[in-house]
């Protein structure tokens, strides 16, 4: 399925549910992106397989999650 929007791909996309949270913890939440290039339309794998060092994933983005006050 493809989505011309990060917003339409994610939706409302939960990613823990809200009770196994506790209110007195800190998290730290991890997210990247990767590109699966098998997956990509014929004529943008063909020129994504001629180059190696593409760039086929993002880097790590870290935040610290804590209740709020």
């Amino acid at each position: 399925e493809f989505f011309r929007r990060l917003k339409e791909a994610l939706g409302d996309l939960p990613l823990i549910a809200e009770s196994l949270l506790s209110d007195d913890a800190t998290y730290t939440v991890r997210i990247r992106a990767v590109l699966d290039r098998q997956r990509l339309p014929v004529p943008i794998s063909t020129v994504a397989s001629l180059f190696d060092n593409w760039r086929l994933a993002s880097k790590w983005f870290i935040w610290r999650l804590t209740s709020a006050d």
